[in-house]
């Protein structure tokens, strides 16, 4: 790890007023640098669809300037793609299928690192859960 941050986001939950953010982490991966977020977006009982879609472009709004970009958690939604394409990321979990009962809500989102072979994504359903969300995982080509 070579940098951390943490990136405030907009729109507090309506009702126990709480203030979301994403970390962020650049770590070396032998010469290259790669920035990850990890986040956990609003509620859909917190905030609106259109409040959380703002959030996640203030992630990717910070990423920018990074060349290679991995963003992951709980997104609480499953139409995120717009802004995916708007801030130029691949989604290679869009199509995993449900990881809560409520639908595809976790997620990540890469630049920079998929575009040599595609990445391979997938809902881990075996085992046991710590957690209401079932685990994803994302195979990514390094060269």
């Amino acid at each position: 790890m070579v940098d951390d941050a943490k990136v405030i986001l907009p729109h507090r939950s309506r009702y126990a007023r709480t203030q979301r953010t994403a970390t962020a982490v650049t770590l070396r991966v032998g010469e290259r640098r790669i920035r990850v977020y990890s986040t956990h977006l609003g509620t859909v009982a917190d905030i609106s669809g259109a409040q959380r879609r703002a959030q996640l472009a203030t992630i990717l709004a910070d990423a920018r300037m990074n060349d290679a970009v991995l963003v992951g958690g709980d997104m609480n939604a499953s139409d995120l793609a717009e802004v995916a394409r708007l801030f130029r990321h691949a989604w290679p979990t869009e199509r995993i299928g449900a990881t809560t009962g409520f639908g595809a809500w976790d997620h990540l989102l890469v630049r920079g690192l998929c575009e040599a072979a595609p990445c391979g994504a997938g809902v881990a359903r075996e085992g046991f859960s710590a957690s209401d969300h079932a685990a994803i995982w994302v195979e990514i080509p390094m060269r």
